[in-house]
């Protein structure tokens, strides 16, 4: 989590000198967008570009661990492995391809490399991340007894903490920003920075719940389980669920 969110601090100071650069130093008509894209091999633009690519690759990895404490299934987190990985593999070579001035992460749709298919898998992904977690909690809060229910409900139902547990921002501004790149709007631009920020903030926000002994864990869900499986207080067919 520190590591986010140096990484979300260093990129946005990044992006803030560029910016400077761009629209104050080259304010005249049309300027700062040639600026823009002739100045991916400037070493300020190589920082953002890598804090972006190095968060994207922790968050990631992150989300893809909750989905194994959540599920606990091979046959949901091996997919995600998978998509995981090719979307670490491209994220690296876009991030190569565009400091080598071989495209432009600002106008990367026209650019050549693997631009679409990095924004294809990596929109993708965080979007099933937030659909499986999202997708299991609600089968858990459905099922899961009343007597575990009881004791738990401020800390493990509710919108917030599911917005929280699943995602949710990061998701829906990962689909915004996904659906303008492969359109090759300009309009996906201040999504990019804004999606290294929601990195971090989300990682932390979990953290701090799993901190607090209020997020969904291994361990508070091995025992919902076996009261699931052991208890009275719902019917044999509900406890079968959680075998």
């Amino acid at each position: 989590v520190s590591a986010l969110w140096m990484l979300s601090t260093t990129n946005i100071t990044c992006n803030i000198i560029i910016n400077t650069l761009a629209f104050v130093d080259h304010s005249d008509s049309g300027r700062p967008f040639f600026f823009l894209a002739d100045s991916q091999q400037l070493p300020i633009n190589v920082a953002s570009i890598a804090t972006c690519t190095a968060s994207l690759i922790l968050a990631d990895a992150f989300l893809l661990y909750r989905c194994e404490v959540i599920w606990q299934r091979l046959r949901v987190t091996l997919p995600l492995g998978l998509l995981y990985i090719m979307s670490v593999v491209l994220a690296v070579i876009e991030c190569f391809y565009v400091t080598r001035g071989g495209g432009n992460i600002w106008t990367g749709s026209t650019s050549g490399g693997p631009f679409l298919p990095y924004v294809a898998f990596t929109g993708c992904l965080h979007i099933a991340f937030t659909t499986f977690i999202l997708g299991r909690l609600s089968f858990y809060l459905r099922y899961l007894p009343e007597t575990v229910m009881a004791q738990n409900n401020l800390n493990f139902s509710g919108t917030i903490p599911l917005t929280v547990e699943s995602a949710l921002p990061y998701a829906v501004v990962s689909f915004i920003w996904m659906i303008l790149s492969c359109t090759g709007s300009v309009g996906a631009n201040p999504f990019v920075p804004l999606l290294v920020q929601l990195q971090g903030i989300t990682t932390g926000l979990i953290v701090i719940r799993i901190a607090n002994d209020s997020a969904w864990s291994l361990t508070f869900l091995q025992v919902a389980a076996q009261k699931s499986r052991t208890g009275l207080d719902r019917p044999t067919w509900l406890r079968k669920s959680f075998r």
